[in-house]
């Protein structure tokens, strides 16, 4: 019986080979990148101009701002000539939603300010902060305004995905409002006893950030602190909730994500008390969670393993990561946000790539489409390079299925060619070449085999002496 499978398995490989029918797998890691209002135009010319660039860049998603920290929005027009294109061309469209920031909405209602708790010498009455545009979450009409509009994007444009930015509290100290004082007495929270540390000591908890040290899951937590942040990670959740239902009584299959700023994925305390982000709690009811960083400074790769480990398994982790100022660290910032099983990235953002930093991401982005046009295919099938990682030289094997001119090239993460492996007439077989690595820098490389046809496959191997 063994004998049989075996055979059979076999001329159901031959079969494939010789067929005129190609099978691609492509990989279902994102590869994005987040546009504004103002990379958009009304003029269809326009915009297939850019999404000509995205696909040829090897980009398979757009993250669209719908609602930006300023309150702006993208017009209709524009969104309606872009997103069915874009769609057209293959690319996943996501809108971009910003939640806790609303100027419009804070013109109308004065009181949706956010509050800021009371200060040592000044007042016990929490005092109502309007020099910024953060929208107190619990404002009451707030979060169901925030649904229906999201409802309507839904509805008005058939996105593959809502991504909500900024849902969360923007620091500890906001907000001690009527509605939030509310919520956590009903939770049977002392808010007298929270008040009281920066009544005494404004300077030590606020300033210097020791009321993270009143909280804790664990044994010695200030229970009235603890039930305080609780209460915000519930309205957080709140909101996901309220989100969720409202796109999927429109429609289903839209992917839900939101952005988690750098503590989430850090220190998770420091997380839960200053933005009420929780990733064991709201990976429950979010299908995908961008962990981002804010400075260059930040380490992405840190980040992603940490966001991975306190996530749920059902929620896909998907690092939004900056541009950086060169090709060099955006290839790097690439690399490592993939390193610790994201399921990919989403650049930030299209403005700021200049022509070698395209070319880098290309390169990058070729990388991580595992198996595109590579397992089986009218043209070859090409290998993963033996070892790899590898110390000095490696080989790299591929099979061509038709006479034709065939190259092999190497590439370095910058998308510069550093070596031409083949370039020449060959017949059908399977050939095997040695690439040479011992007066290179350790790093990450890329080889590329194409035929004259046009097929193409790229993968990735990694130089460590």
């Amino acid at each position: 019986m063994k004998t049989k499978l075996t055979k059979i398995i076999f001329c159901l490989v031959a079969i494939l080979l010789s067929s005129q029918i190609s099978v691609f797998a492509f990989s279902d890691k994102t590869r994005g990148i987040r546009m504004g209002g103002s990379n958009l135009s009304t003029v269809g010319s326009e915009n297939q101009t850019v999404i000509d660039k995205l696909v040829n860049n090897n980009v398979n998603e757009v993250y669209l701002w719908i609602k930006d920290a300023g309150g702006g929005r993208t017009s209709p027009a524009k969104l309606n000539s872009f997103i069915p294109l874009a769609k057209t061309a293959g690319l996943k469209v996501t809108l971009m939603y910003t939640v806790n920031q609303d100027p419009p909405f804070l013109s109308r209602h004065n009181n949706a300010h956010v509050y800021k708790c009371p200060e040592q010498g000044v007042s016990y009455i929490p005092r109502i902060i309007t020099s910024n545009n953060f929208v107190n979450l619990l404002y009451p009409g707030y979060m169901d305004s925030v649904a229906h509009e999201i409802g309507n994007l839904v509805r008005n444009y058939s996105p593959d995905g809502i991504c909500l930015d900024d849902l969360r509290y923007s620091h500890f100290v906001y907000s001690f409002d009527q509605w939030s004082c509310a919520r956590a007495v009903s939770l049977g929270c002392d808010t007298a006893q929270v008040f009281s540390y920066f009544r005494t000591n404004y300077a030590y908890y606020a300033t210097q950030s020791h009321f993270i040290d009143l909280y804790t899951t664990g044994e010695g937590g200030d229970p009235d602190v603890v039930k305080w942040v609780d209460m915000r990670k519930g309205v957080i959740t709140e909101y996901i909730q309220a989100i969720h239902d409202t796109i999927t009584a429109i429609k289903s299959g839209i992917q839900l994500s939101a952005s988690y700023a750098t503590d989430a994925g850090i220190d998770a305390q420091a997380s839960h008390v200053h933005y009420g982000q929780d990733y064991a709690l709201h990976s429950q009811y979010l299908d995908v969670i961008n962990p981002y960083i804010s400075s260059a400074s930040q380490n992405i790769s840190t980040l992603t393993a940490a966001a991975v480990t306190q996530g749920g398994a059902n929620c896909q982790i998907i690092s939004r990561i900056l541009t950086g100022s060169d090709a060099s660290t955006l290839t790097t910032n690439i690399t490592n946000a993939v390193s610790n099983d994201s399921y990919g990235v989403v650049l930030e953002k299209y403005d700021n790539l200049t022509t070698a930093m395209w070319d880098a991401l290309k390169i990058s982005f070729a990388g991580l489409i595992t198996g595109k046009k590579e397992i089986i295919s009218e043209a070859f099938m090409l290998g993963q390079n033996y070892p790899n990682p590898f110390k000095f030289s490696t080989e790299i094997t591929f099979h061509i299925n038709k006479n034709g001119v065939v190259s092999l090239n190497v590439y370095d993460a910058l998308g510069k060619k550093i070596s031409v492996l083949v370039n020449q007439q060959m017949l059908p077989g399977t050939y095997k070449v040695s690439f040479d690595g011992k007066n290179l820098p350790n790093g990450v490389y890329f080889y590329q085999l194409e035929t004259n046809d046009g097929v193409s496959a790229v993968k990735k191997m990694i130089l460590q002496k």
